[in-house]
């Protein structure tokens, strides 16, 4: 409890008093009380010990919102100390810093790279199956680039024009298509993304615009685990440097 006053009392400025991250603060602690590794899970109360170590392996490494786990930590104190609550807010802090650095970098390499196409609208947000989302990324099942010949320097007036005969043309030739009837679902309208925040939404009968949207697309989530949540993007890039390997 006097840590927890003391984090809540200092604010910031508390989270600056102990540099260390959870996992060089607890090697200290076991250094300091000469604990071996083989002590910890008697220590947590766990009889499992293969199960504590994997789960205390994964804690040390990042994944602090074990809360469970954190709790066990704060009834032993020969493993929690002094500043264990300190240490876990320095390395939240830290995680949230290195996330929001992590949307920067995406969403500016985004666009940089960006250029006008079309992206359709699914009846689902969530696929039937992760895995081929994963493998293939989530603009394979959604975008459809503007044929090369097409000026998208034109205004959204005068390319409208070009753009429904090409997309009419393209759902009479591919009515099956996976665009069209995916993983996602029944395709419900599509999007003409004019810039990267950007786009008209056209109905897939009439292609008459009927709202327009403000932002980029979300990337979708997929679930790869009881307590793990990522983006279809990065398993893609995943799956990829799995590849090359």
């Amino acid at each position: 409890m006097k840590t927890t006053n003391r984090f809540q009392a200092g604010g910031k400025a508390a989270i600056d008093e102990v540099t260390m991250e959870i996992k060089q603060y607890l090697e200290r602690q076991c250094m300091r009380n000469s604990l071996r590794r083989c002590d910890i899970p008697g220590l947590l109360g766990y009889r499992n010990i293969p199960k504590a170590l994997r789960r205390y392996d994964a804690f040390v490494n990042g994944n602090i919102t074990d809360e469970w786990l954190a709790h066990r930590i704060r009834c032993c104190p020969v493993l929690a100390g002094d500043d264990f609550d300190l240490a876990l807010a320095h390395t939240a802090h830290r995680q949230m810093v290195d996330h929001k650095e992590q949307l920067f970098q995406k969403d500016l390499r985004r666009r940089l790279s960006f250029t006008p196409h079309l992206w359709f609208e699914h009846e689902n947000y969530l696929p039937r199956m992760f895995r081929p989302v994963a493998q293939r990324g989530e603009e394979f099942f959604r975008r459809l680039d503007l044929p090369p010949e097409m000026d998208r320097s034109l205004p959204f007036e005068v390319l409208l024009l070009e753009l429904r005969p090409f997309l009419k043309e393209f759902i009479a030739r591919n009515p099956n298509h996976h665009l069209l009837h995916g993983l996602f679902g029944k395709a419900v309208s599509v999007v003409f993304r004019d810039t990267y925040d950007h786009g008209y939404v056209l109905n897939l009968e009439t292609f008459d615009v009927i709202d327009e949207r403000h932002t980029a697309p979300r990337d979708v989530i997929v679930y790869v685990g009881p307590s793990r949540r990522v983006s279809s993007s990065k398993l893609l890039r995943h799956n990829r440097r799995k590849r090359r390997r």
